[in-house]
């Protein structure tokens, strides 16, 4: 499964962050691999340690870098912030389904 990151998830889903690129977000590679299918989120911010935008409580190695982050072996941890993601969402990305973002 994880090779399908950079095969199923470069050809099927949907790229609400940037539409310009071939990374794109897939379910089926996401359950596949634990959290690792927001593959057009970490191609259009991968300073996000996170990979995905609501943090995915599906995401296995944002457990592990989380844990290692409060035995102290990870710090200095980056994310994206609402209106960042908002600001790239609206030059780059697909403006359907923009609910979540109406707080």
């Amino acid at each position: 499964m994880a090779w399908c990151v950079n095969s199923l998830a470069h050809i099927w889903g949907s790229r609400p962050y940037d539409e310009t690129i071939g990374p794109s977000e897939n379910a089926f590679v996401v359950m596949g691999t634990v959290g690792e299918g927001y593959h057009n989120y970490h191609h259009a911010f991968p300073h996000d340690y996170a990979t995905a935008e609501l943090g995915s409580p599906l995401n296995v190695s944002k457990w592990i870098i989380d844990l290692c982050a409060m035995v102290g072996l990870a710090y200095d941890l980056k994310t994206v912030s609402k209106e960042a993601i908002l600001q790239r969402r609206k030059r780059t990305g697909n403006l359907q389904h923009l609910n979540h973002h109406d707080d």
